[in-house]
């Protein structure tokens, strides 16, 4: 493993915590790959367990959990909604952080010149999808909730 970028990068932001981000989901070995992140000295490791959704990774980021417990933050992401939240949060109930995006439904893009003869990834061109405050404030009573549940 190439580790001096790694170091050169964790220099810079120290004293600033470094999030490792969702690479280890396509890692031939996700738990050699999440020794190999700790050993660099990242902070936090940003996973959806390896599937397309953390839902369905959660098998996954609960190994990892464990694997990392009091060395590193497993931080589940990658399709998290209101919807699914509570289910997260009860199947992995040391879990104190999760990613989301808080978006709502896919909007048009005001852009005015459009080239339709090219595609730009897998999203819809000229489309976006726009942080919607009620999802976050949703997200955030789950969690508020489930957490003192736990407690």
């Amino acid at each position: 493993m190439q580790h001096s970028l790694s170091f050169f990068l964790l220099d810079i932001a120290n004293p600033l915590p470094v999030t490792f981000h969702r690479a280890i989901d396509v890692s031939l070995n996700p738990k050699t790959s999440l020794e190999d992140i700790i050993e660099l000295g990242f902070s936090r490791v940003l996973t959806s367990g390896g599937q397309p959704s953390a839902i369905k990774g959660l098998p996954l980021i609960s190994e990892l959990t464990s694997m990392g417990a009091g060395r590193i933050i497993v931080m589940p992401g990658g399709g998290i909604t209101p919807d699914n939240l509570e289910l997260i949060l009860k199947e992995l109930p040391e879990l104190r952080e999760f990613h989301g995006s808080g978006s709502g439904a896919w909007k048009e893009s005001r852009m005015e010149h459009r080239n339709d003869s090219l595609r730009m990834g897998l999203s819809p061109d000229y489309a976006y999808k726009e942080t919607e405050a009620n999802t976050v404030l949703n997200l955030v009573n789950i969690s508020k909730r489930i957490w003192n549940e736990n407690t």
